[in-house]
């Protein structure tokens, strides 16, 4: 069983390790509705709100954006609210990447420059990075819940397809989409309900709960 338990885990370091890297050095890392996310993470850090009143942004006049709400004119990503400024999309990718900004900021690396204006190139560097090790972490999970049912060799296998062969590569792994942190927490959500339903463990609600319900602010559809 001890043979069987470093195996395991010394397959699910390679995976990570493989996938992190190769996603990494992948090249193609486009922002788009991730942009201004983690000025978010910083504002939370460091100020407590949601409301990116007080940073140096572009201030269009509001306009009316996919039937939907005000849209700081071209820039689709940011709202207007009661005369407000916040980003639009969902809250949770913003909250739980709070850490990984503080760490990066640590090493000076800020998606807000000093004199308080978005930085894109900084945002990029932090985004890309997270979401690889992100989606490397899920391929790990993925490993995790083949193992449940299926044979080491099968289980690595539709790891590694799931890595490199549908959009976790091409699109989750490549920026912070809302989509990178809910595959994450619906990946392990899955793992539980499965782990569960084949008796290898119980499962505890509480986790299950949290689980779902992050993914839920992270996005809600």
């Amino acid at each position: 069983m001890q043979l069987l338990l470093r195996r395991g885990l010394l397959t699910g370091v390679c995976i990570f390790a493989v996938s992190a890297a190769a996603f990494s050095v992948s090249q193609v890392h486009e922002l788009a509705d991730s942009n201004y996310s983690l000025m978010v993470s910083d504002n939370l850090m460091r100020h407590g709100t949601f409301s990116l009143d007080r940073y140096k942004l572009p201030r269009h006049a509001p306009r009316w954006q996919d039937d939907n709400y005000f849209a700081d004119g071209p820039i689709y990503q940011l709202e207007y609210s009661r005369s407000h400024l916040y980003y639009y999309f969902p809250p949770g990718t913003p909250v739980l990447s709070v850490p990984v900004v503080a760490l990066f900021e640590a090493f000076g690396v800020s998606p807000v420059r000093g004199d308080g204006s978005y930085d894109p190139e900084a945002e990029a560097t932090i985004e890309k990075t997270l979401a690889a090790l992100l989606m490397a972490a899920l391929a790990v999970v993925i490993f995790a819940t083949g193992r449940l049912l299926l044979p080491w060799g099968a289980s690595v296998a539709v790891a590694l397809a799931a890595a490199f062969g549908t959009q976790l590569y091409s699109t989750a792994s490549r920026v912070l989409w809302s989509d990178t942190w809910g595959a994450l927490l619906i990946g392990a959500a899955v793992y539980l309900l499965l782990a569960h339903v084949s008796g290898r463990r119980r499962l505890n609600p509480v986790v299950l709960g949290t689980l779902l319900a992050w993914a839920y602010f992270v996005r809600p559809t």
